[in-house]
């Protein structure tokens, strides 16, 4: 006498509307369902029958259950709407509510559309990390977009560029010739408009843009500039009356920035050619006929002051015979010369002179000359760094690599920086793999977040870190194939601070650094690397190196401590640790600890737990070094053998770090209890 309306999501083995098995005694059992049979996959007349819904309505002794069926739309746990729904009615889209917002997520629902409902439904909210940066399907030659977006894009949206045949008459301001270039040149600054430092010259690219719908009209578009091209050139978008006009744009590394209103974007890039020469000629022929014109009165003044020169003369010589005539002294008669002798003595003394004051003013000159250098170079490479410093966005590639031995660690990752609410947001992107700091934590994809504390190496901020090192620095400059380079030598705290700040997450670990070599490639005015070089040791255990890697500071500086100690207390009871480093790693583990071959895994709880736990476990799974990973034994069928002796091992460690009382404590604490719980199981236990 059973009425069932059913529904089975996933099944193994056996499977019924009515039973998944058809062993006992059916009578009068009907079902309603177009995918199962009543019985382990069959339907039996008396026992387990099919029924249509409509027919089954007619039993006016059926429950209202069975009658209207209900919609839930939930959002992070809130019911949003509740919608009463007959036996196979479809909802629309009208029918689903908004979706709450959360920053820097988005939100779809888990069931797109509702067709033919059967059963009572729950529509959830499903939330993803939106992607601020979204690139286009084309790249260039070296793998990178061509186009990028932002806004509050999906994981599924696509950014379509399309490239587009080359249109030159449609800009008016394209100049086939120099001469042509400077007519209009000159053209635009008699209409009134302000003198550019440059005019467009050739069309280089035309796209087509396709953005996907994110809420807003208006985004900003990054757009990459083809390899070899030189200047910077000019962007145009197409307007909705088809008019090409000059976008205002912002150069962020290797991309411009500009803003385009609309879901398609026409836009064209123009190669430029410089025109500001041409006031520099200008200056050049004004300053040639201003000093024309200085020559020529001073010609003419010359000439009139040798006429009056001569005039004076004739009157002067006039004078003199009519004065000797009569007796009269001549007031400008000759003094009596000087003797050869004396004459060779004074101008020796003046050629002695002169060559001091040349030698004074020749050192002077110098001095001048490099201070003056060396201070232009400081100033330039400071305010290189402070306009790279204050940019809200940057867009830069990091590269690390560091040598540890006979093995070299190499990372290269893609940032992006920009601001929100005047905040930092950086997005890293490493092997296809995004992650993405905001105010002191690191969010994955998947929407999960972890804090930082200071661990994570935020290369964006290099700009203002780099300002206070070379403003405290000398900074020597040097011009390399066309590159102008800016380099520094850090020493002591400077080159400490430098190391914390390029490996935060190992620079505890290491030893005193000598000092740190820094190097700022610059071109075109532009930075376009900075490279950081030095050389220091890590910490090791009789040459064993070891890393610490946890979510906090001092949580990966205690693990690794313990590692360390670990190692020598074991190394001194067994022998040689087998590897060449030993690396203990915080993570999300549900047992605590898990040994591998030269790594163990520590459950991320221990570091917060402050009950001690932290350093037995280290000491636990170091011991497993030797046992099972030093030995050989086989921890999956045997792991009585390498469990007791790390378990062992581990009282060992603390009967040699803190005495033969803690020895026995942890014993009675942990060991006996755990070896009378398998005597009560009937497990024999050996006590030595």
């Amino acid at each position: 006498g059973c009425t069932a309306l059913v529904r089975i999501g996933a099944y193994e083995q056996y499977a019924g509307a009515i039973a998944g098995s058809d062993a006992g005694a059916f009578a009068q059992n009907r079902f309603v369902s177009d995918a199962l049979a009543g019985l382990n996959g069959r339907s039996v007349a008396g026992a387990a029958e099919p029924i249509a819904y409509r027919t089954l309505m007619e039993d006016e002794a059926l429950p209202d259950a069975f009658r209207t069926f209900t919609v839930q739309f939930v959002a992070d746990g809130n019911v949003l709407k509740t919608v009463e729904v007959n036996y196979g009615e479809s909802l629309d889209e009208s029918a689903y509510p908004d979706i709450p917002a959360v920053d820097g997520q988005y939100g779809v629902w888990d069931h797109p559309t509702l067709n033919s409902i059967t059963f009572d439904t729950t529509v959830t909210a499903e939330y993803h990390t939106c992607v601020d940066a979204l690139p286009s399907d084309a790249q260039r030659d070296d793998g990178r977009p061509v186009f990028l977006a932002e806004g509050a894009f999906s994981d599924t949206d696509r950014l379509q560029a399309q490239p587009q045949a080359i249109t030159p008459t449609a800009f008016g301001e394209i100049s086939a010739s120099v001469p042509e270039a400077i007519r209009k040149y000159f053209q635009n600054i008699s209409d009134g408009h302000a003198p550019a430092a440059h005019v467009a010259k050739s069309v280089i690219e035309q796209w087509q843009l396709r953005l996907p719908e994110d809420g807003d009209d208006t985004h900003t578009i990054r757009f990459r500039v083809p390899d070899g091209q030189k200047g910077t050139p000019d962007i145009y978008l197409m307007n909705a009356n088809g008019v090409w006009q000059k976008a205002k744009t912002t150069k962020i590394g290797s991309y411009l920035s500009f803003e385009a209103s609309g879901q398609t974007v026409q836009m064209a890039a123009l190669s430029t050619f410089p025109v500001w020469w041409v006031w520099i000629v200008l200056a050049g022929l004004t300053a040639l006929l201003v000093l024309l014109i200085i020559h020529l009165i001073h010609k003419l003044g010359k000439t009139r002051r040798r006429q009056m020169q001569a005039l004076r003369k004739a009157m002067q010589d006039e004078q003199n015979a009519n004065d000797a005539a009569i007796g009269v002294p001549d007031p400008d008669a000759q003094p009596v010369p000087l003797t050869p002798e004396q004459a060779k003595k004074r101008k020796s003394r003046r050629r002695v002179w002169l060559i001091v004051l040349l030698v004074l003013a020749a050192a002077l000159t110098a001095g001048v000359l490099i201070y003056r250098a060396n201070l232009k170079s400081c100033v330039d490479a400071l305010l290189l760094l402070k306009n790279l410093s204050a940019r809200k966005e940057l867009d830069m590639d990091a590269s690390v690599q560091m040598d540890l031995g006979d093995e070299t660690l190499q990372t290269d990752a893609h940032l992006f920086r920009t601001q929100a609410d005047g905040k930092t947001i950086l997005c890293i992107e490493e092997n296809g793999v995004r992650l993405y700091y905001y105010d002191g934590s690191i969010y994955l994809e998947n929407g999960s977040a972890y804090r930082t504390s200071g661990l994570f190496p935020d290369y964006s901020t290099l700009g203002e870190h780099l300002l206070e090192l070379y403003n405290a620095t000398d900074v020597t400059y040097a011009r390399e194939s066309g590159e102008e380079v800016y380099s520094v030598t850090a020493y002591g705290q400077d080159a400490a601070q430098a190391l914390s700040l390029l490996t935060p997450t190992i620079a505890d670990s290491l030893s005193a650094v000598d000092s740190i070599d820094l190097c700022m490639h610059v071109q075109d005015g532009e930075i376009r690397s900075i490279e950081a070089s030095g050389s220091c040791e890590a910490q090791d255990a009789d040459g064993v190196t070891v890393r610490s890697f946890a979510f906090t500071q001092e949580g990966a500086q205690q693990a690794l401590e313990t590692a360390v100690r670990a190692l020598g207390v074991f190394e001194g009871l067994y022998g040689e640790y087998p590897y060449a480093d030993y690396t203990v790693c915080a993570g999300q583990f549900c047992i605590g600890g898990m040994e591998y071959p030269g790594m163990a895994l520590i459950d991320d709880a221990l570091y917060r737990s402050g009950d001690g736990m932290l350093e037995f476990v280290i000491a636990h799974e170091t011991a497993h070094q030797w046992w099972y990973a030093g030995v050989g034994s086989d921890q999956i069928r045997a792991p009585w053998q390498d469990e007791a002796l790390a378990e062992y091992s581990t009282l060992l460690y603390y009967e040699a770090v803190y005495g033969a009382e803690s020895f026995d404590s942890l014993y009675q604490s942990m060991v006996r209890p755990a070896t009378e719980n398998a005597s009560l199981m009937g497990v024999g236990v050996g006590q030595s």
